[in-house]
C-alpha cells in the first residue's frame, strides 16, 4: 500500500532549468576534508572515554562507603590508587566519578584516603561516567539538531562549518583542563560534563552539512560518493577515539596521572587543526552549478518545507531504518564491554576500530555502487538483514567463555562484520532522504534523520546499560562467571538478556525495513526530465 501510493501532491515540483553548463571545481575537495576532520575529531572525542572507564572512575569518583578487608574506614583524601586491570575498559569511570558507590571484595566501603591501593580488588558500582559522557552527545543531539538545521538552511555551509569547529575546540578544551591532575576534585566532574556538552553541540551542525556540500558542489555521480566520504570519517574518528586510549593510558596505573590529560591534549591538537582549516573555507557554493537539482535551487522555505517534510509516509519508514541501524551498531559497542569482560574477552576496544575501518571501507565502497546504480534501497536493505544475521550469530557465540584459542577471533570477525553492515546505512540513507524529499532542503531531511538517530541511539544504548538488572530468564550472581550444571554461565548482572533484547530489535529492523522500504528517487527523476527538456530546447 505505501509503495502504490503516489506522493506527487506532498512536494512542490520545481521548473525545469535549462542550464546545461555543469561544472564540478576541485576546491570541493577541500571543502568536504573540513567536514570529515571535523566529524573525525568530534568522534574521537565522543568515544574516547569508553575503553578507559576505570581511569576515569578512579579520577573523579569519591570513596565515602567503603570497608576495606572487612572494616569500616573512615578518610578524606585518596592519593594513589593503582589499576591493574588486564583492560582499560572501565578506566573511564575510575578517573571522573565520585567514590560513592564502590565495593571492595562485594562489601560497601568508607574510605577518604588511601594510598597504594590497587584497583582489581576494588568493584564499581553505580557510578556510570563514562556512560554519561558517551549519552550526552545523544541528549544534546537531539536537543540542538533543530538549530544546526536552521543555521545551515539559512547562513549555508560556512557559517555552519564554524559553528561546529568553535564549539568543538571549546568542548575538548574544557574536557582537557578537567584532566588536569593538579584541579581541585570538585572542579573535574563539572567541567567534564560542560565540556563533553558544548562539544556535543557541534554534532547537529556537520552532521548536515554532508549533503549540502555533495548537493553544491558535487556532480550526481559523485553526491553519493561524497557522503560516504564525509561519514566514513565518523568511524574513522572511533578508531582514533578507540587506539589512542589504549595506547596512551597505561593498565597499571595511579589515580592522579596525566594519562587522560595526554589523551585529551592530543584531541585538543587535532580540534585545533580542524579549526584552522575551517578558516579557509571562502564560499558557500560553487560559481557554476555542478548538477541539474543544484541549479534549480526552488527549495521551500524551512518551516513549510518542515512540514512538507512529515507529510511523506516513506519518509517515515527511512527514519526508522536509518535510526535504528545507527543505533544498534554503536549503542552495542558502547554497552557490551561489562559482559565481554566477564566473558575474558579483552579486546573490545580494538574490536571497535576494526569494526570501524570496516565501516569505513564499506561506506566508501557502497557509495561508489550507489552512485553508478542509484539503488539505494537495495543497498539498505542488504545491509539491515546483514546486521540481523551478525547479531543472530553474536547472540549465540556471546553464551559461552573464551575457553579456545579461535574464539577471540570468531567473536572479533563477527564485531568487525556489525560495522561492515550498519556504518554504511549512515550516508546512503541520508541521500536517500534528499531523494525521498525532493526539493526539500536538504539540511532538513538530513537533520531530522540525524535528530532520530541520536535519539534512538539512546534509547538503545538505556536498554542495553538496563536491562542486565532484570532478574530473567537467566540466573545472575556472579561478575566473573561460572557455569551451571547445565553448562549455562551465570553472571552478577544479566547481560546475557540485554544481548537477545539487542539481537530482536535488529531482526525486527531488518523485517519492518525489506516490508516497508519503497521509496521513489524524485531527485533522479528530476534530473533526468531537466536535462531531456534542455536537450530538447537545445535540438529545436
Amino acid at each position: 500500500m505505501i509503495r502504490a501510493m503516489d506522493e506527487n501532491k506532498y512536494v512542490i515540483c520545481p521548473p525545469m532549468t535549462v542550464e546545461t553548463d555543469f561544472r564540478s571545481y576541485p576546491y570541493r575537495w577541500y571543502i568536504l576534508s573540513v567536514s570529515c576532520f571535523l566529524a573525525l575529531s568530534n568522534a574521537a572525542i565522543w568515544i574516547s572515554y569508553s575503553t578507559v572507564a576505570t581511569h576515569v572512575q578512579l579520577f573523579y569518583c569519591l570513596f565515602e562507603n567503603f570497608k576495606f578487608n572487612g572494616t569500616l574506614l573512615e578518610i578524606h583524601e585518596i592519593e594513589n590508587i593503582w589499576i591493574s586491570y588486564s583492560t582499560v575498559a572501565t578506566h573511564v569511570q575510575l578517573f571522573y566519578c565520585l567514590f560513592e558507590n564502590f565495593k571492595f571484595n562485594g562489601t560497601l566501603l568508607e574510605i577518604h584516603e588511601i594510598e597504594n591501593v590497587k584497583s582489581d580488588i576494588v568493584e564499581l558500582g553505580h557510578c556510570e561516567v563514562s556512560f554519561w559522557t558517551n549519552q550526552i552527545f545523544q541528549i544534546v543531539g537531539t536537543v540542538f539538531g533543530l538549530a544546526g538545521i536552521v543555521v545551515t538552511d539559512k547562513y549555508g555551509i560556512r557559517i555552519s562549518v564554524y559553528c561546529g569547529a568553535v564549539t568543538n575546540l571549546i568542548g575538548i578544551s574544557l574536557r582537557t583542563l578537567s584532566a588536569w591532575p593538579a584541579l581541585s576534585e570538585s572542579w573535574r566532574l563539572g567541567l567534564l560534563y560542560t565540556g563533553q556538552t558544548i562539544a556535543a553541540i557541534a554534532q547537529p551542525f556537520f552532521l548536515v552539512l554532508s549533503p549540502k556540500i555533495a548537493e553544491f558542489w558535487f556532480s550526481d555521480h559523485q553526491r553519493a560518493l561524497a557522503n560516504a566520504l564525509s561519514f566514513a570519517a565518523n568511524p574513522a574518528g572511533v578508531v582514533l577515539g578507540t587506539l589512542a586510549p589504549e595506547l596512551i593510558v597505561d593498565k597499571i596505573t595511579m589515580r592522579n596521572d596525566y594519562h587522560l590529560f595526554h589523551l585529551n591534549a592530543l584531541l585538543l591538537f587535532l580540534a585545533i587543526v580542524v579549526m584552522t582549516m575551517a578558516l579557509g573555507i571562502r564560499s558557500d557554493k560553487p560559481p557554476t552549478p555542478p548538477s541539474a537539482s543544484s541549479a534549480s535551487n526552488n527549495s521551500p522555505p524551512f518551516l513549510e518545507g518542515l512540514l512538507k517534510l512529515f507529510r511523506i509516509p516513506s519518509f517515515y519508514i527511512l527514519v526508522v531504518t536509518f535510526g535504528m541501524s545507527f543505533a544498534l551498531c554503536w549503542g552495542f559497542f558502547m554497552a557490551i564491554e561489562p559482559m565481554m569482560k566477564a566473558l575474558k574477552y579483552e579486546f573490545v576496544g580494538y574490536a571497535g576500530a576494526l569494526a570501524a575501518i570496516a565501516g569505513f571501507i564499506s561506506s566508501i565502497t557502497a557509495g561508489y555502487y550507489v552512485d553508478q546504480s542509484k539503488r539505494f534501497k537495495e543497498v539498505l536493505k542488504g545491509c539491515t538483514i546483514g546486521i540481523a544475521v551478525v547479531a543472530i550469530g553474536i547472540d549465540v557465540y556471546l553464551r559461552h567463555r573464551n575457553n579456545s584459542w579461535f574464539d577471540s577471533p570468531i567473536l572479533g570477525l563477527l564485531m568487525v562484520l556489525l560495522g561492515f553492515f550498519a556504518i554504511p546505512v549512515f550516508p546512503i540513507g541520508l541521500e536517500l532522504g534528499i531523494e525521498t524529499t525532493y526539493p526539500i532542503a536538504e539540511a532538513s531531511s538530513s537533520g531530522i534523520l540525524t535528530i532520530a538517530s541520536q535519539l534512538m541511539l539512546f534509547m538503545v544504548a538505556a536498554i542495553v546499560n538496563n536491562v542486565p538488572r532484570l532478574n530473567w530468564f537467566y540466573p545472575a550472581r556472579n561478575q566473573n562467571g561460572h557455569e551451571s550444571n547445565f553448562g549455562d554461565l551465570v553472571f552478577e548482572q544479566n547481560y546475557q538478556l540485554a544481548v537477545d533484547a539487542w539481537m530482536i530489535l535488529c531482526i525486527l529492523t531488518a523485517v519492518f525495513t525489506c516490508g516497508l522500504l519503497w521509496p521513489r528517487y524524485k531527485r533522479v527523476e528530476y534530473e533526468l526530465t531537466a536535462m531531456a527538456h534542455a536537450t530538447e530546447e537545445e535540438s529545436t
